[in-house]
């Protein structure tokens, strides 16, 4: 059973990514995501998503050296496409991805997106569940996509327009 969320801190700092970012974005993307997935992503990367034109939230807590979470999305013809999110382990279970997300779709309610989609391992219920109450659907499915230890396990496509998400 989840948890009821927990509020953010007020002191979090959370505003638009930019380039000088992405060597911390990196090492939350690998810090988070223990499977090497999602995580592996580099700095060079993030930096040419950020260059192509996509877009970013983060977030920073007084005292962290880095961030306490990340989200980072590309353009794809009228579709803001998440490539990850990412939560320090501090900072779970108390809406920040809820927000990060919510400021992402701003950024693409102003560059006139159409949607947002993302891609999520199926056997990632916490995950789903986070998208799910977010008024995600999945909208289709690509078999076998995600390696795990000896097998594979699928992705399930998700969407949701940007009315009432803000």
């Amino acid at each position: 059973m989840l948890l009821p969320p927990k509020t953010v801190d007020v002191t979090l700092d959370l505003r638009a990514m930019t380039i000088s970012d992405a060597n911390a974005v990196a090492a939350l993307f690998q810090s988070a995501h223990a499977d090497g997935g999602a995580g592996g992503w580099k700095t060079r990367d993030i930096t040419r998503v950020l260059d192509e034109g996509g877009a970013g939230v983060i977030a920073f807590a007084p005292g962290l050296t880095g961030p306490a979470g990340a989200i980072l999305a590309m353009r794809t013809g009228a579709d803001m496409d998440i490539i990850n999110i990412a939560v320090g382990d501090a900072f779970r279970r108390r809406s920040l991805g809820r927000h990060l997300l919510k400021l992402l779709a701003s950024q693409a309610e102003n560059c006139s997106y159409e949607r947002i989609l993302l891609e999520v391992a199926d056997d990632n219920t916490i995950a789903k569940a986070f998208y799910e109450a977010m008024s995600f659907t999945t909208v289709g499915t690509r078999p076998a996509y995600y390696p795990r230890d000896g097998y594979r396990v699928d992705a399930k496509i998700m969407a949701r327009t940007l009315d009432n998400l803000l």
